[in-house]
Parts: C-alpha cells; structure tokens; sequence
C-alpha cells in the first residue's frame, strides 16, 4: 500500500517557537517526526497490513496553499502512483492577510476551483481514494489578531466537504472534535499547528478509513505484491 501525504506545515515536525529556532541550539522538537500523523501511520501499516510491503510519503510543504496542491496533483498522483492521498490544506489559504485589507491568500473561488480541478485528475485513477483533513479550528484568542478567521476557516471546511461522496473522496471532520476555546491539548502552543495529541487525533482518524478501504471497499484494490527493484535505469 502506497499513502501520499500532501499538504501545508500541518502535516510536518514542528519546533517549540519557529520564528526562534536555532539548530546550533539541538532543542528538542514540540512536534518530532516520530510524532507525526505521517510516522503514526507508517508504523501502523507495517504491523496492520505488512504485505505487500506499505510505504507512506509525505510531500507536504511549509507555506502551501491549494494553488501549490493544484499545481503538481496530477503528477503526485499518475506518478507516486498511491493507493490513499491524505490532502490537509486551506489553513494558509484561508488565514485573513494584515497586507490584503483582511482577505485570505487564496479566495474562496479559487480554492474551490482548484480543488474541483484536482478531483477531475482523481477520478481517472477510480481505485484511489482521497482523504480530505478539515482545516483546525485555531485558538480562539487568534480571532483578536486575525479577526473573522474561525469564520473563514468553517466557510473553506464547507468547500472541502462538498466534494464528498463517501466512495473514492472522503472528509475528517476536525472542526468536530476541536474547540477553539477548549482545544484540549490538541493545538500546539502557537495556537493552529498540531499538537503531538493532535497529530494521533487524525491518525486515529485516518487508519479507521483506511481500515474501512481494505476491509469493506471491493474497489479499493492493493498490488498483490511488491513490485522488484530493478537496477537499470
């Protein structure tokens, strides 16, 4: 099994205090690899569905939007040629921009149609299935600084949700399960990043859809082994 992560900082490591960090400084990490939903899930593939061997690649970027997901799905997708593509995207998308008079980086028209061009490119691969990880709601007191940003971030999760069918797309709902004046530890201290908590919260989430896939979903279909190495280039 092939799963391709793609997405923003979300689905990465994270320091304590990113605008401070040295690594001449060797602090430990508030979010290591090894905590990751990514490592999570690469972990449990290897002991749940060890055959055909289970890769997880994670192609997420700091700082990207649906233009940069837009941008190289096609490629992610006919070239990595993954079973499962988990897409965590929108927070940077959505975030109301000081130097834009308040309004997002990507406007809600050209979020959609991007991703809507990004579901076209899917549906020719019928056997893959896409996840879709609401965007967080951020800590409350993020509102004083960048007002109307819980509202905009439940105005993206309505996109995201739209292109469910519950057959090849699917949507985890993370508004659901975060509250923004109670987040219960699933927030990293800067308020919209996740946590350690956080990160096993959606791989909790993300391994009972896979399960879902290989037990129930007879179009889900997996190589029936790994394919060789081949030396020639």
């Amino acid at each position: 099994m092939h799963v391709l992560i793609l997405g923003d900082s979300l689905a990465l490591p994270r320091p304590r205090h990113a605008h401070e960090y040295n690594p001449a400084d060797d602090e430990p990490l508030a979010v290591s690899f090894r905590h990751t939903y990514g490592a999570r899930l690469s972990e449990w593939l290897s002991k749940v569905y060890p055959e055909p061997h289970p890769i997880v690649t994670n192609r997420a970027g700091r700082a990207f939007t649906m233009v940069q997901i837009h941008d190289e799905f096609a490629n992610q997708l006919y070239f990595m040629e993954p079973n499962v593509i988990i897409l965590q995207i929108g927070l940077v998308d959505c975030w109301p921009r000081k130097e834009n008079n308040g309004s997002p980086k990507t406007s809600p028209n050209e979020f959609e149609s991007r991703l809507s061009a990004c579901l076209k490119a899917l549906y020719l691969r019928p056997h893959v299935r896409l996840i879709l990880i609401g965007i967080l709601p951020c800590a409350a007191y993020l509102e004083q600084k960048s007002p109307g940003v819980l509202d905009s971030i439940a105005l993206y999760n309505s996109i995201l949700k739209q292109s469910v069918d519950f057959h090849q797309v699917f949507f985890v709902d993370m508004a659901s399960e975060v509250d923004p004046y109670h987040p219960n530890n699933y927030l990293h201290s800067d308020g919209y990043h996740l946590s350690p908590m956080g990160n096993a919260l959606v791989f909790q989430k993300i391994s009972t859809l896979i399960t879902q896939f290989v037990e129930n979903d007879a179009e889900f279909k997996l190589p029936l082994q790994t394919l060789p190495f081949h030396d020639e280039y």
